[in-house]
């Protein structure tokens, strides 16, 4: 397990002002705290601050993210969001100035004993496409053992697409919804500016 502590707004203030100080001594790792609880914190060295949601107004945003990188050190501020959330995140980048990067969780793992067995039962029951023999002679200069395991790796990645080995869409497809909702913004304000000509 980690060594982590709470702080939220129950607490009582001197159960809260031993959480804090247990934090700022190193004996807590991680601190989670609410909003309502984190204000007024004023801890040296944090390394890290995840937002769990996003708060409603940008600059409840930025006083979560100023709790990491104080008096010139480093720090990150990592927001987890769902494509739900796509748009408020957008609105805070643009508001608060900041520079956000894009990032996806994925697991590169292979499959566990299930999946592989799940797999397996699915390639036995595959019915021999008519023109697989064709395309057998047609790529007859490469290695049997090498076309075997490349075929094999189109499987597995189609797999592990399927049994949902990533959280969430993947790297291309968010900045797809990104560019859509940039696109909307723009009819938006174009359709705004035609009414208002009008």
């Amino acid at each position: 397990g980690f060594n982590a502590s709470g702080l939220h707004g129950d607490l009582e203030q001197m159960d809260r002002e031993s959480i804090i100080k247990a934090y700022r001594r190193g004996q807590t790792k991680i601190m989670v705290a609410t909003d309502v609880a984190a204000r007024g914190l004023d801890v040296k060295d944090v390394s890290h601050v995840f937002n769990y949601h996003i708060p409603f107004d940008p600059q409840s945003y930025v006083h979560r993210i100023g709790r990491t990188g104080r008096a010139g050190k480093s720090g990150q501020a990592i927001t987890l969001v769902t494509t739900d959330e796509f748009k408020e995140l957008q609105r805070i980048q643009k508001e608060v100035g900041a520079t956000m990067r894009l990032a996806t969780i994925q697991d590169e793992k292979d499959l566990d004993d299930n999946s592989r067995e799940y797999l397996a039962n699915q390639i036995r029951e595959i019915s021999v496409h008519r023109g697989a023999t064709d395309m057998l002679h047609y790529m007859k200069d490469m290695d049997k053992k090498i076309l075997l395991e490349k075929l094999m790796s189109s499987l597995l990645v189609q797999e592990q697409s399927n049994i949902g080995t990533q959280i969430g869409f993947d790297e291309t497809t968010v900045n797809e919804m990104l560019q859509g909702y940039v696109r909307e913004q723009k009819a938006t304000r174009n359709n705004n500016r035609k009414r208002k000509r009008r």
